[in-house]
């Protein structure tokens, strides 16, 4: 019974978190926005801390710098592929959106992986793949 109690509990704590799958394509648009105005700094200070934890803001930076510089160019348009939600039990719940996007030097599938904290969509990891 009190196993039974705590299951409940649980399922009840795992509800809290609703996953809201248009503050997350919002979340790609600010994304855009900040990528276009070349502030990747404040991308990285509105990430989750999970993001913070893998890697500094300089190295954060430098790796938007330079896809920018040398292998994206600028933002031309980003439609979406797919999204998905991912419940956890212990762990904060996430949403994964794909976008296949273009820029002026190639087209590229974005991957944006975001967790809810404390109510909030932040960005928990970022990745692309060329598609051309």
């Amino acid at each position: 019974m009190r196993c039974l109690c705590f299951f409940t509990f649980i399922l009840m704590l795992s509800g809290c978190s609703p996953i809201n799958e248009q503050m997350a394509e919002k979340k790609v648009i600010e994304f855009h926005e900040m990528y276009e105005s070349k502030e990747y700094a404040k991308i990285y200070i509105q990430a989750s801390d999970t993001l913070k934890n893998s890697g500094s803001e300089s190295g954060f930076v430098s790796f938007l710098t330079e896809a920018q510089k040398r292998d994206l160019g600028d933002f031309v348009k980003a439609t979406i592929k797919t999204r998905k939600k991912i419940y956890h039990m212990i762990e904060r719940n996430e949403i994964l959106v794909v976008y296949n996007s273009e820029y002026t030097k190639r087209n590229v599938e974005e991957n944006f992986l975001f967790e809810i904290v404390g109510g909030e969509i932040k960005l928990k990891a970022y990745n692309y793949t060329s598609l051309n």
